[in-house]
C-alpha cells in the first residue's frame, strides 16, 4: 500500500516539476518595465461632445498625442485610444440658461493591452448666458422666455493632459 502511495505522490510531484519548469520557460524573454504613478499621459478628444445631445456616463474616446516612453521603451503608443466618460450634462434652456458638459478621462490601453487607470482635471465647457437678453426681450414683448441659452461644446481635437494613477508592471519585448 505504501509502495502505491509512493508511486502516486512521485507522478504527482514529476507533474507539478514539469509544469513548473514549462512555465518559468515561457517566462523568459519577457522583458517589464514599470510605469510610475504620476507619469503624465498626452490626449486629444476625438469627438463633438454637445450637451443637449450626451448625458452623464456617456464614453467617448480620446487619442494618445505623444510615446508614453519609460527607459526609452514606448509602453503607451502614439495613436492608442484612451476612454473618457461625461460626468455632468445639463441642457441648455429656455430664459437664457446655459447648457453645460464635462468630460474626465478614466483609462488607456498600453502597447502590451493592459488597461491602466488615467486621472485628469475635469475637461467642461459652458454655453453662453442669455438670461440678460431674455429679460429684456420679455419687458418688450413677452416673448423673451423662449431664447435659450448657448451649448456646452467640447470639440475634436481639444487637448486633455492626464495622469498614471498606480504603478503598473508592463511587458515590453
Amino acid at each position: 500500500m505504501k509502495k502505491i502511495m509512493l508511486k502516486n505522490l512521485a507522478v504527482f510531484m514529476a507533474i507539478v516539476m514539469m509544469f513548473v519548469s514549462v512555465q518559468s520557460a515561457g517566462a523568459q524573454g519577457k522583458s517589464y518595465v514599470t510605469l510610475k504613478a504620476g507619469t503624465p499621459v498626452m490626449l486629444e478628444l476625438l469627438s463633438h461632445v454637445n450637451s443637449n445631445r450626451c448625458h452623464a456616463g456617456d464614453m467617448v474616446d480620446f487619442r494618445v498625442s505623444q510615446d508614453v516612453k519609460v527607459n526609452g521603451k514606448v509602453v503607451i503608443a502614439a495613436g492608442a485610444i484612451a476612454r473618457g466618460q461625461v460626468t455632468y450634462a445639463q441642457k441648455n434652456n429656455f430664459f437664457g440658461t446655459p447648457g453645460e458638459v464635462s468630460v474626465v478621462v478614466r483609462s488607456v490601453t498600453t502597447v502590451d493591452g493592459t488597461q491602466i487607470p488615467l486621472t485628469s482635471t475635469s475637461l467642461s465647457n459652458e454655453g453662453n448666458d442669455k438670461l440678460a437678453a431674455s429679460i429684456v426681450v420679455t419687458i418688450f414683448c413677452l416673448l423673451g422666455f423662449i431664447i435659450k441659452g448657448g451649448k456646452g461644446e467640447l470639440i475634436p481635437g481639444t487637448q486633455l493632459h492626464a495622469i498614471v494613477t498606480a504603478d503598473v508592471e508592463i511587458e515590453n519585448n
